[in-house]
């Protein structure tokens, strides 16, 4: 169910804030990332069910998506898509004009600003995914009624918005970076992290 109350703000972009006091902190213990899953795919989905997006509308974009309202809806249930599957879900949204795209953003910006506000222990948000010391509010996360999924992580170190480092799958990838320049110190002392969970994993 669309919550009314969230409305109202058009906006382009996504949601995007970090938590000042984990600015160029390096966090080494597990923190909760929380995940919606095909947020914009399911938000359009809800929006056109709630008639805040037209039926003639709706059935335009998925002809022009290659695909129909029924296909759509099967896809979005499943829990893992094909590389034709996840086309199909990312094109949906790239199709929307300005003032329907604009309008399913600032409803999930109104939501993401409200949740940074109301909850003590985010680090970070961005878009789809929020980092947070621990998973407050979950009630409210509930009644947004948005498939998520939660996960623990560690070994995380965020730079500014949208640049940051983070370990997985036992390797040290980065967001917003072309170069590693000035940060050899912190990627050694990651890498090494992972050397040591993977030594304790094993017995040694």
């Amino acid at each position: 169910m669309i919550i009314k109350e969230f409305l109202g703000l058009t906006d382009s972009g996504g949601f995007c804030e970090l938590n000042e006091r984990y600015k160029g902190v390096h966090i080494q213990d597990g923190i909760i990332k929380l995940h919606f899953r095909k947020l914009y795919t399911n938000l359009i989905i809800k929006f056109h069910e709630e008639g805040l997006i037209p039926d003639y509308y709706m059935r335009y974009i998925c002809d022009k998506s290659n695909t129909s309202i029924e296909i759509l809806k099967s896809i979005i249930k499943q829990n893992d898509y094909s590389n034709i599957d996840n086309c199909i879900l990312n094109v949906i949204f790239s199709n929307l004009n300005y003032k329907y795209s604009s309008l399913v953003s600032g409803y999930m910006n109104s939501i993401l600003s409200h949740y940074y506000n109301i909850s003590d222990s985010v680090i970070y948000i961005d878009t789809d995914t929020i980092y947070m010391e621990k998973l407050e509010n979950e009630d409210f996360i509930k009644s947004i009624s948005l498939p998520y999924e939660t996960s623990v992580v560690s070994n995380i170190f965020f730079i500014k918005k949208k640049v940051y480092f983070f370990e997985e799958d036992l390797k040290i990838k980065k967001r917003g970076f072309s170069k590693i320049n000035n940060f050899e110190e912190l990627v050694t002392e990651m890498k090494s992290n992972i050397r040591n969970k993977r030594i304790k994993e094993l017995g040694i």
